[in-house]
């Protein structure tokens, strides 16, 4: 009989290509989690009458033994519920909460411009950066965008922290199985990840220096390296970006920049660009991209790519922007199982 037969909540289904499918019996799991429950209400009950300090011993030994219970399913539960989850209480480190803390969002709503147009896309930029991990972040175009990025590195970093030091451990188990890959867990949590801001500082409504001044106020600077320069003439090395956020108004001019840059992107890396479906020049690059025209067109070797656009209804302009990932170089995601 299987590993999985002797411990697990499961009933073998039909027959697959390498064998039995075994279906986990979530129905008895959770039965099992609410016995457990249960069980743990009424010892509860059972010691109200014992005095504070018997209480406190009693406490610590069931937090001690809730996370090295014997049932493999669950014994690590607790370590990775709290390694995991996003909602961290403030440390001298990190004393913002979050993106939508009172304390942030004082400081950095003066930077928002209502003709910039990037009132949610300060949040669309944190959670792509939060959910995809980029070491190395370029943005062209510094504002109020900025320190959404920002606080996503800081964040990033320091949950990649808590994961190393869990995985280091050998903790980080859900189902008893190992829940992180070892290998990108390392690379991650021993590079400090850092924003590159490259703005010529010449726009009307130009927000770039009071972004960096306030991402020095809220302690994000050591994720941050400003620079003062024209796009145009940039000279970023070949792989050197992961992510690169583009909100320079480059209309025409997009095909001259890609052209120029597009090797800059890591394999798998993202190219993100800002107002590109409704004005008629913009919009012109992207459908030479959609249309997978090649370098001669779009500055973006053909077949290198896959793209989306997303655009926000309502509004008439700088409504829209599009995410481009460059998958040549044999670029590929693993295959770490068959179902999950």
């Amino acid at each position: 009989m299987s590993q999985a037969e002797l411990e697990w909540c499961v009933h073998g289904g039909g027959v697959v290509e390498d064998g039995i499918k075994y279906v986990v019996r979530t129905d008895v799991i959770y039965e099992h989690v609410e016995d457990a429950e249960s069980d743990s209400s009424s010892d509860s009950s059972s010691d109200s009458s014992s005095d504070s300090s018997s209480d406190s011993s009693s406490d610590s030994s069931s937090d001690s033994s809730s996370d090295s219970s014997s049932d493999p399913l669950f014994r690590h539960d607790s370590i990775v519920r709290s390694t995991l989850n996003p909602h961290q209480p403030p440390s001298p480190s990190s004393p913002l909460l979050s993106v939508y803390s009172p304390a942030f969002l004082s400081l950095v709503s003066p930077l928002y411009e209502p003709v910039m147009g990037a009132e949610n896309l300060g949040y669309v930029l944190h959670s792509l950066v939060r959910f995809l991990k980029p070491g190395r972040v370029t943005e062209i175009g510094a504002g109020y965008t900025t320190l959404f990025i920002l606080m996503a590195l800081r964040e990033n970093e320091e949950e990649m922290g808590r994961i190393r030091e869990t995985v280091e451990g050998g903790r980080m188990k859900l189902l008893d199985y190992p829940w992180m890959e070892e290998g990108v867990v390392g690379a991650l949590a021993g590079t400090r990840p850092r924003l590159t801001i490259l703005d010529n500082c010449l726009h009307q409504k130009e927000q770039a220096t009071g972004a960096a001044g306030v991402a020095r106020e809220l302690g994000l600077d050591p994720y941050m390296d400003f620079k003062v320069g024209d796009a145009y003439e940039a000279n970023f090395e070949e792989g050197s970006i992961d992510m690169l956020w583009c909100d320079f108004g480059v209309g025409k001019r997009m095909k001259e920049f890609m052209r120029a840059n597009w090797s800059s992107l890591s394999p798998g890396g993202y190219l993100i660009c800002h107002s590109t479906l409704t004005n008629s020049n913009t919009r012109s690059w992207l459908e030479s991209v959609r249309s997978n025209s090649g370098l001669d067109a779009c500055g973006i070797p053909a077949g290198s790519y896959e793209q989306i656009s997303f655009l926000e209804p309502h509004k008439r302009f700088q409504n829209s922007v599009t995410i481009i990932q460059k998958r040549d170089s044999g670029y590929e995601e693993p295959l770490y199982s068959e179902y999950a």
